[in-house]
């Protein structure tokens, strides 16, 4: 969808580095699944690829094919990108309920978050350089939430006490 954004408003900068996510995601894509889904996991990879590339096919459909002016589809498009955004980078507070029952942030992907804050980060102010609120306000959000993921692992440590206290023990 961003990519579809960035066609949108004529935008180079956006364009090609979303056009380049593009192509490095459809690789990862076909390498995770041929290298690392079990033949009884097909069934609901499959189904959520047909969602993804539905939807993805109906926002094509519709910027392309609907005969609608392009300035009147772009908020449309840029508020789909805003919410996709938000929903990502907010994907892994689904662990909070986890990291303060067990006081660690062992099932925190801190890779994926530190990246999300650096990423989130540049576009953040990418958005402010451009005076597009559809590209500033969901990284600043975004930003903001991988910060406070962050800002996690320097309160709770990254293993369970008792699992520390056993490494220590085999060593």
């Amino acid at each position: 969808m961003w990519l579809t954004y960035g066609w949108l408003l004529h935008d180079l900068s956006m364009t090609v580095t979303n056009g380049v996510g593009f192509v490095l995601q459809f690789l990862y894509l076909a390498i995770y699944l041929r290298y690392c889904i079990s033949p009884g996991s097909w069934y609901a990879v499959r189904r959520q690829m047909i969602i993804l590339f539905g939807v993805a096919g109906v926002v094509l459909y519709y910027v392309i094919f609907s005969g609608v002016a392009v300035e009147e589809i772009k908020p449309k498009v840029g508020l789909m990108c805003c919410v996709a955004s938000v929903i990502f980078c907010a994907a892994p507070l689904i662990s909070l309920t986890e990291v303060f029952r067990t006081q660690c942030t062992e099932t925190l992907p801190f890779p994926f978050i530190l990246a999300t804050f650096i990423v989130t980060g540049l576009w953040w102010l990418y958005g402010i350089t451009i005076q597009n609120a559809f590209v500033q306000y969901p990284n600043m959000i975004g930003f903001g939430l991988s910060g406070f993921q962050l800002l996690l692992f320097t309160v709770f440590p990254s293993k369970r006490k008792g699992d520390m206290d056993g490494e220590l023990r085999q060593v």
